[in-house]
């Protein structure tokens, strides 16, 4: 079996017939795994035969009894002169792009337009099915029952803290998930996949149990923060702008839109993501990173929609401004445990605004 096998002219039934392409789609093989997305990397333009032949190989029967090659290519025979015969338009299909689940090899791999009509393929499909359940039913009426290959459909656990809200989540393996306030994380129930991996959107600060067998993996946004036993926090409110900050241990941080792209963090370094691309690395204030874990609110130089932000989020509060702020004005102030009042009367002085409470609503005026 290589890597640079020539599939540029396969057919869905080549695909189909083939004993290491069924293998691949059969069992969770990781070099199998290796070698198929290589190929999809190659021969990106045969995405479309692939899918269609996976749909198929997971449907036909498996167990005692199975298809002879040319009984396969009997079958493709008929599939193909009856899929001949559909009119083909000119409009052209544009395929999906997925996000990483179950079946991410393909479904991450199928980034490439492909013009071939949706009617065309739906009737394949369909075809395909509909064949394959036949051959089920008289191999399963000749033959006793049959097993088909099914794939276990992966369950979720979800954790939202909404706004207003901080919460801390003791995680299956033991580590330590601190949410702040507008924050979610899910991760696959039991931390049952390979590695231990969890989806943040927001803000969350991770204690990591060490297990060097099972990397710990935090998906944020575009980013992919690995690391085996370590305590980091990443702030993902603003796609735009991610920050990875690496309080103790070791991380290594991937940008998984550039895949060459990654950063190896120490103890103490911070890297962003920012529009696309990974900035470079540098130094920065642990308390200042990590006092929203412990209820402080800490400004340091912050430009004032940053602050605004994470006062409403802190708050729950929806604040509007009147008489826009001036473009370079920044706050700093250290708040423990302190009301939302008592905060905007010790920035009002220094930011020069006025300010009205109303409920969950907040006016800050501006003075000229």
């Amino acid at each position: 079996m290589t890597f640079g096998m020539d599939i540029s002219n396969w057919t869905v039934d080549d695909f189909v017939l083939d004993p290491d392409f069924r293998d691949w789609v059969s069992t969770h093989d990781l070099n199998l795994n290796l070698i198929w997305e290589q190929r999809i990397k190659d021969y990106p333009h045969k995405i479309r035969e692939i899918k269609l032949a996976r749909d198929l190989v997971l449907n036909l029967p498996k167990a005692s009894y199975s298809m002879s090659d040319q009984d396969l290519r009997a079958l493709w025979e008929r599939i193909d002169e009856t899929t001949d015969a559909i009119p083909n338009p000119d409009a052209p299909e544009v395929a999906k792009i997925f996000p990483l689940n179950s079946q991410s090899t393909i479904k991450r791999m199928d980034r490439v337009p492909v013009r071939e009509t949706m009617l065309r393929q739906r009737h394949k499909v369909a075809l395909i099915l509909a064949m394959a359940f036949l051959i089920g039913f008289l191999v399963s009426s000749h033959f006793g029952e049959v097993n088909l290959v099914e794939e276990t459909p992966l369950v979720f656990t979800e954790h939202v803290t909404p706004l207003g809200v901080k919460s801390t989540i003791i995680l299956p393996d033991s580590s330590k998930a601190i949410l702040n306030a507008g924050s979610k994380l899910a991760y696959q129930e039991n931390f049952s996949g390979v590695a231990r991996e969890v989806f943040l959107e927001g803000e969350g600060y991770f204690e990591v149990t060490s297990d060097p067998n099972r990397p710990f993996v935090v998906n944020a946004g575009a980013t992919s923060t690995k690391a085996i036993g370590t305590s980091f926090n990443i702030n993902a409110y603003n796609k735009e702008k991610i920050g990875i900050y690496l309080v103790t241990g070791k991380v290594k941080v991937l940008n998984k839109e550039l895949n060459d792209s990654e950063a190896l963090l120490s103890e103490g370094e911070s890297v962003a993501l920012i529009s696309g691309k990974l900035s470079e690395k540098k130094r920065f204030i642990k308390e200042k990173v990590t006092a929203w874990t412990k209820g402080v609110l800490f400004f340091d130089d912050t430009p004032i929609l940053d602050a605004v932000r994470v006062m409403e989020n802190w708050y729950n509060v929806k604040i509007s401004l009147t008489n826009s702020p001036p473009a370079n004005l920044r706050v700093s102030g250290k708040f423990e445990n302190e009301t939302l009042k008592n905060i905007l009367t010790g920035l009002s002085f220094s930011s020069r605004f006025q300010f009205e409470l109303k409920g969950n609503v907040v006016n800050l005026t501006f003075i000229k």
